[in-house]
């Protein structure tokens, strides 16, 4: 029983050895949730094979009794005895319509029309039509006539003498429906699979420039604490602390896909505490916000970055205006604002404004808002100015 037991357990386990040497269970292979798993797929397949069967039987009973009223405009005088004879009429014809439906629908549609192979495609059309007509004849003579009309006799009817382009019409007026509603189908479905190839490259896009947020702004920070440790070492633990907040924003709120604006205010105002810290300058921010922060969602890190280049670029002498950033939200919009003074000659627009932390939140916007935002950034009398709007 022992040995059984160890057998089912290696079969449904996957081991490693421990540092002892000894097998431990690595995982657990979830059998009962794969079976769960399969069988689900099993009755959902079932569950559109079902879907489809019934939308193509409602499909051929419309077209039909569309075929069997035709033959009469007006139901007046029209017996039951008539609407019997075109009801069988129809349904003697019926595998013949479904047989030109199928193949001028699905096999002429996937192998040669959509791959755009027209020559090859209306050849076979043309082809087909031809054998399709010419199998209906053959039917009316040795089937529908001798069974339904046996007074006439199959021999008092010539072969050739019909009309084939009559033929054609009346059989592909229903291949021509089926053909037309694959088409439109298809044509969903690829745009459909586009437009989730499209969401699927924006998602893996962001997650690519989050990753990318998080070490940048960290490697500067790290070197901002470097530098201060040898000159202020209490200031440097001050800094430390600071730096605890900042990562745990990074570890939680930061791989949210949004968080409130609040929480991205709030961790501005972490990193300028930190910056204030290492500058020695309690007065070297001026950070203003107003409106309900908290009731708008925003991608996480998107207004540092700003900020961190005001801190980088910005004129470090005490006697010169610090910075100033304003984050309002109204009804419409958020509006974001960040202005520092720059030394003469030591600032271009080219420069400081398409860093890589710059260029990160550009993409970013384009990817999340596209034309839901705007975003200006200028130089003028030494004042560098970042004014980002995002509609609401």
């Amino acid at each position: 029983m022992v040995e059984k037991i160890r057998t089912f357990i290696e079969k449904n386990h996957a081991f490693e050895e421990n540092k002892d040497g000894l097998p431990a269970i690595k995982h657990a292979k979830p059998i009962f949730a794969v079976r769960r798993y399969t069988r689900m797929q099993v009755l959902i397949k079932e569950q559109k094979t079902g879907r489809r069967l019934l939308q193509h039987t409602i499909f051929w009973i419309v077209l039909l009794l569309f075929n069997v009223s035709r033959f009469q405009r007006s139901f007046v005088g029209y017996s039951f005895g008539l609407f019997k004879e075109n009801l069988i009429t129809e349904l003697l014809e019926l595998p013949i319509l479904m047989m030109a439906g199928y193949f001028t629908a699905y096999y002429l549609l996937e192998h040669y029309f959509i791959p755009r192979k027209y020559f090859s495609f209306f050849s076979l059309l043309l082809l087909s039509s031809l054998v399709f007509a010419i199998i209906m004849r053959i039917h009316i003579i040795y089937i529908e006539v001798p069974l339904l009309y046996p007074e006439m006799g199959k021999d008092s009817l010539n072969f050739f003498h019909f009309n084939i382009i009559q033929y054609v019409f009346y059989i592909y007026s229903a291949a021509g429906i089926l053909f037309m509603l694959r088409l439109v189908k298809h044509l969903y479905q690829v745009q459909e699979a586009k437009r989730r190839a499209d969401e699927e490259k924006t998602k893996s896009e962001l997650a690519l420039l989050r990753a990318q947020v998080n070490p940048h702004f960290l490697f500067n920070t790290l070197n901002n604490i470097h530098s201060q440790i040898r000159q202020d070492a209490d200031a440097a633990s001050k800094a430390v602390i600071k730096l605890s907040d900042i990562m745990r924003f990074m570890f939680e709120d930061a791989r949210n896909e949004r968080i409130p604006l609040s929480r991205e205010a709030s961790h501005i105002r972490d990193y300028i505490d930190l910056q204030k810290l290492r500058l020695n300058r309690p007065d070297i921010v001026d950070f203003q916000t107003s409106g309900p922060l908290s009731s708008a969602l925003v991608p996480p890190l998107l207004m540092v970055p700003f900020v961190e280049n005001a801190f980088k670029h910005g004129h470090k002498n005490p006697d010169v205006q610090g910075i100033y950033i304003r984050l309002e939200l109204n009804k419409n919009e958020i509006i974001f604002e960040c202005k520092n003074q720059i030394k003469d000659g030591s600032s271009t627009i080219e420069k400081h404004g398409n860093g890589f932390g710059i260029m990160n939140v550009r993409k970013r916007l384009a990817l999340i808002y596209r034309e839901k935002y705007s975003i200006s950034i200028r130089e003028e009398n030494q004042i560098f100015t970042v004014l980002l709007r995002i509609q609401r």
